[in-house]
């Protein structure tokens, strides 16, 4: 129902001049909510591709439902559906986007890889600015508190 229309090149993505590195963008993270005055990331000018996610809150697009005004967007985007193991090479997938009172308004297409140290996603861009792919899991430290990740666990300054 929602494979990819586009193909991909035939490389192994797992290969590091086959995917980009999303790095250190720690504001994706699930548990990261905005503040106000915070500016949205945004994906929509994000092109077609293998990516890897690479920062101190995580790595992995979340396979829950971040609330909407988290992962530093107003509209996170989660993978709705199972990390693949190692030996089932690239695999069909679905993102959600969610907005309002409905986790999956918008649904993405992507492809995934687990690479054995770290997962490849092939991603498109999203359909407006202010939704953004979620990348980890980690809670920021409160304020007050500090941790060499900027995550916890945190100690006071």
């Amino acid at each position: 129902m929602y494979l990819l229309t586009f193909s991909p090149s035939g490389l192994d993505p797992c290969l590091k001049e086959n995917h980009a590195v999303i790095l250190d963008e720690p504001r994706r993270s699930f548990n990261w909510a905005m503040e106000e005055g915070d500016k949205a990331i945004c994906d929509d000018d994000l092109k077609p591709g293998w990516y890897r996610f690479h920062s101190a809150a995580g790595d992995i697009v979340p396979t829950g439902c971040p609330p909407p005004g988290n992962c530093g967007t107003s509209y996170p985007v989660w993978h709705r559906g199972q990390t693949p193991s190692p030996t089932e090479g690239i695999v069909n997938s679905m993102a959600c986007a969610h907005i309002g009172d409905d986790c999956c308004k918008v649904q993405l297409p992507i492809l995934l890889k687990n690479c054995s140290q770290y997962l490849v996603y092939f991603l498109q861009p999203t359909p407006t600015c202010h939704m953004a792919y979620c990348a980890g899991y980690m809670v920021p430290c409160p304020r007050g508190l500090v941790s060499n990740t900027g995550f916890t666990p945190c100690q006071c300054e």
